[in-house]
């Protein structure tokens, strides 16, 4: 079908372009026309030009230098925040699908406690009575995530345990370990790639809205909300310090929605089915 095509394409493309801003994090040192801490008050703010090809920011650094060292600094937290959240989800959803009724309420009551908190909010707070920096922020991130992620993999944990063939596996006698790395987690999985996608993108925008906070990355790092925010008191003199991080961050996330949305249309509902 042309839809199917068209989705498959998106899916594509969201993906090359998230290896190609992962490609251009890696190789930054080497492909970046300037040092991106060193600064020339002599040029600062100086529009883009063939030297300094997004200009240069308030101390005279290279924008676009800084840009691509802040590739792999963003990408990196917000990948690692991500899959933190992930790991400590999955180590109280779980368990939570499949415990005895009362060890499950409780894990459960644990879930809808956790998320009751206001994550963004809980985030700013945790990373502020952290030393501020970028590890912070993921750590920070992590801690207010995974209540989503339990929630949702207990719930995909209790779809997929009253499955027929996940009965016939439990009726032979199977252990826990064979029949949750065998039967459970292969259902499961197809959904988590979505989801993590999803949230990975979210993520991203998040690490980006504490270091604007100033409670991510701390001066002199480069990092793509820190650059928003040290692009705000020059907005109308020097434009492209603002332009050029909000397209970054704005391309990476949609990459992110492109891949989520294009596995979502190859997932049947509730997950793999066997």
């Amino acid at each position: 079908m042309p839809s199917e095509r068209i989705f498959r394409g998106m899916g594509i493309c969201g993906a090359i372009l998230l290896a190609v801003m992962m490609l251009i994090g890696v190789l930054a040192p080497w492909i970046s026309p300037h040092d991106p801490y060193r600064g020339d008050l002599a040029r600062r703010l100086e529009p883009p030009s063939r030297s300094y090809p997004l200009g240069t920011d308030a101390l005279g650094r290279c924008v676009a230098s800084r840009l691509l060292h802040a590739t792999g600094t963003s990408l990196g937290a917000a990948f690692a925040a991500s899959t933190a959240a992930l790991l400590l989800g999955a180590a109280v959803g779980i368990p939570a699908g499949l415990a005895p009724p009362g060890v499950a309420a409780l894990l459960a009551t644990t879930i809808d406690l956790a998320l009751a908190m206001p994550a963004l909010l809980l985030a700013v707070v945790l990373a502020g009575l952290m030393n501020p920096s970028l590890f912070s922020a993921a750590v920070a991130l992590a801690l207010v995530g995974w209540p989503w992620w339990a929630r949702w993999l207990r719930a995909m944990t209790r779809q997929a345990r009253h499955r027929e063939f996940v009965t016939a596996a439990v009726a032979l006698g199977l252990g826990g370990g064979r029949i949750l790395s065998h039967y459970l987690l292969p259902q499961i999985a197809p959904a988590a790639a979505v989801a993590f996608a999803v949230r990975t993108g979210a993520m991203l925008v998040a690490v980006s809205g504490l270091s604007y906070l100033g409670l991510g990355a701390q001066p002199p790092q480069p990092e793509w909300g820190r650059m928003l925010e040290e692009s705000r008191l020059h907005l109308g003199r020097a434009p492209w310090l603002l332009i050029a991080p909000a397209a970054a961050v704005s391309l990476c996330a949609g990459a992110c929605q492109m891949i989520a949305e294009s596995l979502r249309r190859r997932v049947p509902p509730g997950g793999r089915q066997t």
